[in-house]
């Protein structure tokens, strides 16, 4: 066996048994030169063996040269009189120059003073150390020198034997750098799997160990690790790596667990090859994306709310124009019917509608919180059995509704609209009931006063831990699958046949709920129905407001300009204030009507004008008119603008602020007050 193949215990064993086996030698050929010894006889299986003193020594240099070390025989002063070829290959240099040369002429000059020690040392007992040899080419040559003292023909001499270390330095160099390596791979970020053709694993770091829970060596990577593909639901496999040679980068997998847990994890996978560029198997990363994915699925919902907010400003704004008309002209004709007649009762009818319509409108736009909604101490409790009380009309027979509201929630209350609590409450009781359409069930809605740990703000980071009004909504339905799950509070995405659901209605409530500075959670497995929790943070010692009471529609007497881009809402806009004794002046365009201001700016006791126009907005013409005449009364009208709110309004100088669809009342007080402050 080559020496670089033994360990080093090995070697230094074997070493003593040849040096035990040249003392010997030289000790048995030494007694023969002197006479001693006439002849050596050995006994062997072929017989008998006689050698002279010209055999001896024959025999003992065989010997010699057949062993696989370097040997030398040293004067005692360090003087080469005699090595084997094994000792001038290993310093490169012909015999006849090495012999009669002193041995430190060979040695690594930072290694020579080792060598002089190691040479006293032998004169009284043997000897060994690693040495660095100068060969010649100039390279250096680690070996390990063993020495020893022995007597030749009464002359103090030394036995030298070299062992060559190149071999077991490098492979000690090399498990060095396998031990750094395995390091730097265990303190990689993402487990990293090394398979070999079969899909079998022969290297895995220490993430892979933890991801897989157990030590994965020596088995199969597609058992050990079923990783399903996002995108198409099928399962990755090694195969496909190896069979179709392809680099799989970024790809995104979900790995379940034996006990349930789902791990969202970014792959690559990388063709491995060996010095002669064969397959040899591939290379595999998994980075943990769970976190990010859940930080990305809210990232999206909120882009999705963003663009559906979008949308909702350009309904409302053409909407609330409708509607305005509606409650409008409903209004004027109420001033004009007999409240005793049926139009009076009909009129009254459409004029509720439009309420709840512009209510509703208010509730679109709210759940991309783009408008601040009238909040105020509500108690749920109140809005939770009103609601109750109608849900037990509506809802067929085969669906049983139960009520819990717990003793210390019924007077809680929160910070909300009350309008949009009963439409949280509405639309989850509708879904609740269209899930167990067919077959019927149990709709249970409760109420419940929670302290939020920490463990759940972890996972819904937008709350604090603070006190909430847990709201619940249950079904005994269908359920829903993960995937549904994930989706169901996404603007337009419904599971209901065409016509049964717009796919806006969790949307709105998923809004609302945010609005409040609240969140919203559900629960749900197929076959098993659903549960959805809705927390609102509770407030303490809250105080009911006192129901307002209506206030008589004000007249009065003046000029107005109305400024509005819609032929219609001019008119209605026009015929009201008209009735309610003002003098109006109308225009359709903002740069016409500046151009009317500025001919006499004094004629006019008030300006009323819509936001969003062509050419020039409210807020525009609203500038140029105050650089003319500074102190001019200004009501401003709008559906949606993100440009424009109250607050905007007041620092640019307007008097009055209106949120479309207006009512003749609404109308009439703005224009009272603002008239009566100047």
């Amino acid at each position: 066996m080559p020496a670089r193949d033994r360990a080093p215990q090995e070697l230094l064993k074997e070493i003593a048994e040849l040096r035990s086996r040249l003392e010997e030698a030289e000790e048995t050929l030494s007694a023969i030169r002197q006479g001693d010894i006439d002849a050596l006889v050995v006994s062997g299986s072929a017989g008998d063996q006689v050698y002279t003193l010209r055999g001896a020594e024959h025999a003992y240099r065989v010997f010699v040269e057949a062993i696989s070390e370097g040997a030398a025989t040293l004067s005692s002063d360090g003087i080469v009189f005699y090595c084997n070829s094994r000792f001038a290959g290993m310093l490169k240099l012909p015999l006849e120059r090495i012999i009669g040369s002193p041995v430190g002429s060979y040695v690594e000059q930072d290694d020579r003073i080792l060598l002089e020690s190691l040479l006293q040392e032998a004169l009284h007992k043997n000897s060994k150390g690693e040495i660095r040899l100068r060969v010649g080419d100039g390279a250096l040559l680690p070996v390990l020198v063993s020495i020893s003292a022995m007597d030749l023909e009464g002359k103090s001499s030394l036995c030298v034997l070299l062992t060559d270390l190149t071999e077991q330095k490098r492979n000690g160099e090399i498990v060095a750098s396998e031990r750094l390596m395995r390091c730097v791979l265990d303190q990689a970020g993402e487990a990293i799997v090394v398979c070999d053709c079969t899909g079998h694993i022969i290297h895995a770091n220490a993430l892979a160990h933890q991801l897989a829970g157990c030590n994965p060596l020596i088995r199969s990577f597609d058992e050990l690790y079923p990783l399903r593909q996002e995108m198409d639901g099928e399962f990755f496999t090694v195969a496909s790596v190896i069979q179709k040679g392809e680099i799989f980068h970024g790809m995104r997998v979900s790995l379940k667990k034996e006990n349930g847990q789902v791990f969202f994890l970014l792959l690559n996978a990388r063709i491995l090859c060996d010095h002669l560029n064969d397959t040899a198997g591939c290379v595999i990363t998994l980075n943990d994306i769970t976190r990010q994915q859940g930080l990305e699925a809210q990232l999206r919902q909120a882009q999705k709310m963003e663009a559906i907010g979008t949308l909702a400003g350009g309904i409302a704004h053409d909407f609330n124009n409708i509607l305005g008309i509606i409650l409008g002209c409903t209004e004027m004709a109420l001033l004009d019917a007999p409240r005793e007649d049926i139009l009076y009762k009909n009129l009254e009818s459409v004029f509720n509608a439009g309420c709840r319509a512009k209510e509703l409108v208010k509730q679109i736009i709210a759940f991309s919180r783009k408008t601040e909604q009238v909040k105020m101490p509500v108690c749920v409790s109140l809005i939770v059995r009103e609601t109750f009380k109608l849900l037990r009309a509506s809802l067929p027979s085969t669906i049983e509704i139960q009520l819990d509201v717990a003793k210390e929630a019924k007077l809680s209350t929160v910070l909300a609209d009350p309008t949009q609590v009963h439409q949280i409450l509405m639309n989850l009781s509708s879904n609740a009931a269209h899930a167990m359409r067919k077959k019927g069930g149990t709709l249970k809605v409760s109420l419940h006063n929670v302290d939020i740990g920490t463990e759940f703000v972890a996972e819904h980071p937008d709350i604090t831990c603070e006190p909430y009004l847990k709201l619940s909504v249950s079904d005994t339905g269908h359920g829903m699958k993960e995937a549904v799950m994930q989706r169901i509070f996404d603007p337009y995405f419904t599971t209901k046949k065409q016509g049964e659901g717009t796919g806006l209605g969790l949307a709105v409530v998923y809004g609302i709920v945010k609005s409040c500075e609240g969140t919203i959670s559900v629960q749900s497995k197929p076959g098993k129905g659903s549960t959805f929790h809705v927390y609102f943070p509770r407030i303490d010692n809250a105080i009911e407001p006192q129901p307002e009471i209506p206030e008589p529609i004000p007249t009065g007497r003046g000029r107005i300009l109305v400024v509005d881009d819609e032929p219609v809402v001019l008119a209605t806009n026009s015929r009201a204030l008209k009735r309610l004794g003002y003098e109006v002046i109308v225009e359709s365009s903002s740069t016409e009507a500046l151009k009317t201001f500025c001919s006499d700016p004094t004629q006019f006791d008030l300006i009323l004008t819509d936001q969003t126009m062509p050419h020039m907005t409210g807020m525009e013409l609203t500038e140029e008119i105050l650089r003319v005449r500074p102190n001019m009364p200004i009501i401003l009208c709008t559906g949606f603008s993100e440009l424009v709110d109250e607050k905007r309004a007041w620092a640019a100088g307007i008097c009055g602020f209106l949120m479309k669809p207006v009512s003749m009342g609404d109308l009439a007080r703005a224009i009272h007050d603002t008239l009566h402050i100047k």
